[in-house]
Parts: C-alpha cells; sequence; structure tokens
C-alpha cells in the first residue's frame, strides 16, 4: 500500500486576521493543554485503527496547520512529534512542515523545532509592506519578517516557504512588485501566492457589507497574477500548482497528496481525511474535540470509520460521480494537469467521455487545452479556475 500524509491541526491564534475563515481561535489559551493532549490520544487512537485494519503505517508528510502551531510552546510540538514517531513509521524522505508566524522565529523555538524533526518552515508573511500588513491585521512587521527568515536559514533550514497575499484594498501592481522583490531576495524555496477573497463571517465581509472597504479589484488583481508568473519563471521558480511556486525539487510534498487526491489523515479540531476511500471530518469545536476525546473511545478490530469514530462528525456521501468530479477538479489545479504520470490513462479516458460537452466547451473558450495524454488549464483558465471547476460540479 502507499504511504499516506498526516495533517495536524493547532486552532489557536494569537489574534484572528480579519480575512481568516479557518477553523481557527483567540482568546482559548486555556485549552492548549488539554487540546495538545487529546491530539496525542487521537494519534494513538488511529496507530490502532491501523494495526487492526492491518493497513501501512509510513507516512510520507506531516503538516502542521492551523491557527498558528508556531504560537503553541514548542515542547508541544516535540510531544506531538514524539507520539507520531512512537506509533507509525516515517519515511527516510518524510517531509515535516509547520506553518509558522514571523514574529515567533526565535531561535529557541527554531531549534526545539528542528530537534523535534521538523524540516521544513512555513511563514506566514503576506506582505513586506508594513503598510499592507496592518491593513491585513497581521502583527508582524517586514522587518520580522527578513530577521525570522534569516535566522531559520542560519540555524539549518534548507527548505522555507513563504505565503504571500494580493489584491489587499488599496495596492497597486507597483506595490505587488515591491513584495516580489523582497521576497526573492531572500531566497525561498517555496511560495505561496493567493488572491485576498472576501470570505463570509470574516471581519472584512461585515467590512464590505457596511461600505467600509471595497472588493478586491479582479483586474487589478488578475494584472498582479500575470506579473508574478512570468518574475518567478525568470527568477527559476517552477510554477507546478495554481498558487504554488517553488525551486526545482522543493515542491510541498504534503500539499501534493491533496491534488493527486492521495490518502491522508487529519488529527485535531475541524481536521478533514481522505482514508480508506472515506471522505470524513472532525467536530470544529476544541472544546467538543476534548470532550470526546476524554471519553476514551474503543478501537478494536469491529471499529469503523463513522460519526462518533474519534471525534468524527461527518462523513461526506462520497459516491463515484463525486469522486471522479473531485479528482479532476484537484488534478486540474496542477499546472502539468490530468496527465498519465499520476493519473492513470483509464482515468484521463473515463473524464474524457464523461465531460466531453463540458471540456469542448472549455476548449472553445481558451480556458482548458487537452493532449493524447494530459487535459490541463490554459493560462487564461488559471486565472478563471473557479468558473472551469463549477463546470464539473
Amino acid at each position: 500500500m502507499e504511504p499516506f500524509s498526516l495533517y495536524i491541526h493547532v486552532p489557536f491564534c494569537r489574534t484572528k486576521c480579519p480575512y481568516c475563515d479557518f477553523n481557527t481561535y483567540e482568546n482559548i489559551e486555556h485549552l492548549i493543554d488539554d487540546y495538545v493532549r487529546s491530539l496525542i490520544y487521537e494519534l494513538i487512537c488511529w496507530s490502532k485503527y491501523i494495526d487492526f485494519n492491518s493497513k501501512n503505517k509510513y507516512i510520507k508528510s506531516v503538516f502542521f496547520g492551523g491557527g498558528t502551531p508556531s504560537y503553541i510552546s514548542p515542547n508541544y510540538i516535540t510531544q506531538i512529534m514524539d507520539t507520531v514517531e512512537k506509533n507509525f513509521n516515517l519515511m527516510d524522505t518524510v517531509e515535516i512542515s509547520l506553518e509558522c508566524n514571523p514574529n515567533d522565529l526565535s531561535q529557541e523555538k527554531i531549534l526545539s523545532w528542528k530537534n523535534s524533526k521538523i524540516n521544513r518552515i512555513s511563514i506566514g508573511a503576506q506582505s513586506f509592506s508594513d503598510k499592507f500588513l496592518r491593513v491585513l491585521g497581521r502583527d508582524h512587521d517586514f522587518t520580522e519578517i527578513s530577521q525570522g527568515f534569516s535566522l531559520a536559514r542560519s540555524l539549518g533550514f534548507n527548505n522555507l516557504s513563504l505565503d504571500l497575499i494580493y489584491g489587499i484594498s488599496g495596492q497597486n501592481i507597483n506595490d505587488w512588485k515591491s513584495t516580489i522583490k523582497q521576497a526573492l531576495k531572500l531566497q525561498p524555496e517555496h511560495i505561496s501566492m493567493y488572491g485576498l477573497t472576501i470570505e463570509k463571517n470574516t471581519k472584512f465581509d461585515w467590512m464590505v457589507t457596511e461600505g467600509l472597504m471595497p472588493n478586491p479589484d479582479s483586474d487589478i488583481a488578475a494584472d498582479m497574477y500575470e506579473y508574478v508568473e512570468e518574475e518567478m519563471y525568470r527568477n527559476g521558480y517552477t510554477h507546478y500548482e495554481i498558487s504554488n511556486w517553488s525551486l526545482p525539487g522543493k515542491e510541498s510534498l504534503h500539499n501534493l497528496t491533496y491534488w493527486y487526491s492521495q490518502e491522508y489523515i487529519g488529527v485535531g479540531a475541524g481536521a478533514h481525511s481522505f482514508f480508506s476511500g472515506i471522505r470524513f471530518w472532525n467536530v470544529n469545536s476544541p472544546n467538543e474535540y476534548i470532550n470526546l476525546l476524554e471519553k476514551d473511545p474503543l478501537i478494536d478490530n469491529n471499529t469503523e470509520i463513522c460519526r462518533g469514530f474519534c471525534a468524527v462528525s461527518e462523513i461526506e456521501d462520497y459516491d463515484d460521480n463525486t469522486r471522479i468530479a473531485d479528482q479532476l477538479i484537484l488534478g486540474l489545479r496542477l499546472v502539468e494537469g490530468v496527465n498519465e504520470s499520476i493519473f492513470n490513462q483509464s482515468f484521463i479516458d473515463l473524464i474524457s467521455k464523461k465531460y466531453k460537452k463540458e471540456i469542448k466547451e472549455l476548449i472553445d473558450i481558451g480556458l482548458l487545452e487537452i493532449t493524447n495524454s494530459s487535459i490541463k488549464l490554459t493560462k487564461r483558465g488559471r486565472l478563471l479556475a473557479n468558473e472551469v471547476f463549477y463546470k464539473f460540479l
């Protein structure tokens, strides 16, 4: 059996960003100790389940996401990783990533993460302009990004990623070019860049509704995206997914698991999983998550993945039509598209037949292209990807 990936959700934040709709919380630090204890127990439950079902326990990637994993004490990260190592088999090539705020990049934390086998740090820079960092509600500044990045590099991290946001209110193309220039000066192995979207029930959503802030300008955002495609190529980066660029061989192995529709287990409040052909997710509330794991769920050879398994709250009705659409949409996020090097030819033939009408329409309007061995978005299609994906839902 193929190795799987492991996602570990840490929902704690110093402050919640006004654009964020993830399952994250501020002012619940009093739960951290119980939450980590529950995370550890959930990992042990999964280990028992896999043992009883004679499934492969090899892990190819671990990803600490959030929330802000770097916000909690590094001792907690050590406890979690010790549990992972004792209960699963980490591959020799395993990628272990941790999301981090720039102002958490202290020598003490970096060295502790390194000792815990973390070998990739994803830094939430978002912008290299103090002005736009304030607009985004971030509590770090330009200097902390550069100093923290350089410190991590000097302490031996050779796989560092930056997250950036474009299309921010008031941001023009020259502002964006300045951020890209500063980011490239640091020579990160990987950069993720996301256009700002106004998500429901966020502070930005309220501000737009009240007329306190305009909706992002899609034309300006498109100009920024087109600029960065050319600039990243010019600087030796491979554009391998709609929003992601890397130096050769430094693609995010964990995120490729999602885009290749491969198996992963998510632990923690609100974490999603795709395992044994089933899609499911845990309860969102950290309090409820803790309470469910404290009940000491029984795992034996009759245990099935269902509502009530550990902290699972929902199982997706994952029929063949949903599975095929999911694999196609996730695969199309890759710049190389759905091709026979990852997806077998029978799957390509199946979607070519099943979506023949939709594919032809998208080809005719220049959003999709097809060859003998792949189906992929065009350059224009990457700008209008959501319109393409909607056709297959």
